[in-house]
């Protein structure tokens, strides 16, 4: 998903039509975390030392970036099943 907000950044700014491929993928974009998952790529000690800057308490952990709308929804790992068939049912002949 990383690579398809760029492009539509990019095909954006330059006034272009940005492709359906772009707007189905967009549509189909789903992220999920266990409660109290800790998410990112690099550790809170990392960031902060990059930037110089205090992290706000709970920084990364699945709740906060929920607010920040990194992730979609938040799921007991014996709830996420019964989501996801959810999710792809409401999708059936998409």
């Amino acid at each position: 998903m990383p690579e398809l907000s760029q492009r539509n950044s990019r095909e954006q700014a330059s006034g272009r039509q940005y492709g359906m491929w772009l707007r189905i993928s967009f549509s189909y974009a789903c992220i999920l975390a266990e409660p109290g998952a800790i998410v990112g790529f690099a550790g809170a000690r990392v960031i902060e030392q990059t930037t110089k800057k205090a992290l706000p308490v709970g920084f990364q952990r699945a709740e906060f970036v929920l607010e920040h709308g990194f992730v979609d929804a938040i799921a007991a790992r014996n709830k996420q099943k019964r989501l996801l068939t959810e999710l792809l049912k409401m999708h059936e002949g998409v």
